[in-house]
């Protein structure tokens, strides 16, 4: 079943503050809770997508740069990362991430680099 943004926030016992658009940097250097998501809404799935976006060369680049990198105790093709990826996917969610910023302007400025 999924969950909206305001339910995750309610659940926690949490009121958010506002919607920042990827990409953004909030004026809130503060600690906080924050959500990755699909959506511009509090109360609705609208964005959600039904397969994960990945790309197959972000997936070449990440093995280039980690190529230590194991899957069950093997090096993985690029293939075979992006397929266990996949397998994480809940395609009716709109939530990608939750997490909790010392400061929620340094914390999103970090994702955006």
């Amino acid at each position: 079943m999924p969950t909206t943004i305001g339910q995750a926030f309610a659940a926690a016992g949490l009121t958010p503050e506002g919607i920042v658009k990827w990409g953004t940097k909030p004026n809130q250097y503060s600690p906080g809770v924050y959500i990755v998501c699909l959506t511009n809404s509090l109360d609705a799935f609208d964005g959600k997508l039904i397969e994960a976006p990945l790309a197959v060369s972000q997936f070449e680049q990440w093995l280039r740069v980690c190529p230590e990198l194991t899957l069950d105790g093997v090096q993985p093709t690029v293939r075979q990362l992006m397929h266990r990826v996949m397998g994480f996917w809940i395609p009716d969610e709109v939530i990608l991430y939750i997490g909790l910023a010392e400061s929620l302007s340094e914390r999103l400025g970090h994702y955006y680099r």
